[in-house]
């Protein structure tokens, strides 16, 4: 099962250049080779920050775990801590709503995320809309996988 790691941020005025440096030949490849396969990452240009939202992929939650449990993500994520505020992380499973296999990287893609609270009574009747109505009206091509917040915490490394 690929369960989705999700890092978001908001970057430090007037250290951009500094972090744009450090991101991208440091922190991006050294975090994908320690076994985080990159997904995406997103600028959130309406609603709520953190402005910069980065996923990546791995296919338990063991080797998620060992990752960041790591002294290498550990000394990358102090790194980055120079240039960013308001840094968390968050798990997130599929819900298994929508059938797909593993998760692609995209470029130039905008994504159109909601969020919201599902009352537990109401968990099948959702399914059902979900399944019959929203896919395959929108096809697979324009919806993605549906996935469930597993873990969300703020680590202080």
């Amino acid at each position: 099962m690929s369960l989705l790691f999700a890092q978001y941020w908001d970057i430090i005025e007037e250290k951009e250049d500094g972090y744009a440096g450090y991101f991208n030949d440091a922190y991006l490849p050294a975090v994908a080779a320690i076994g985080l396969i990159p997904v995406g990452g997103y600028h959130v240009e309406i609603g709520f920050g953190p402005r910069t939202i980065v996923v990546f992929s791995s296919e338990s939650l063991d080797e998620i775990s060992r990752i960041i449990m790591g002294r290498e993500y550990r000394s990358l994520t102090l790194g980055l801590k120079k240039f960013v505020t308001n840094f968390n992380n968050l798990v997130l499973e599929p819900q298994g709503t929508v059938k797909a296999g593993k998760y692609p990287v995209q470029k130039s893609v905008w994504k159109f995320n909601q969020y919201y609270d599902l009352k537990p009574e109401m968990k099948e009747e959702y399914e059902r809309f979900f399944c019959r109505r929203v896919y395959p009206e929108n096809g697979k091509d324009q919806l993605r996988k549906g996935h469930q917040l597993l873990e969300c915490h703020t680590r202080r490394v």
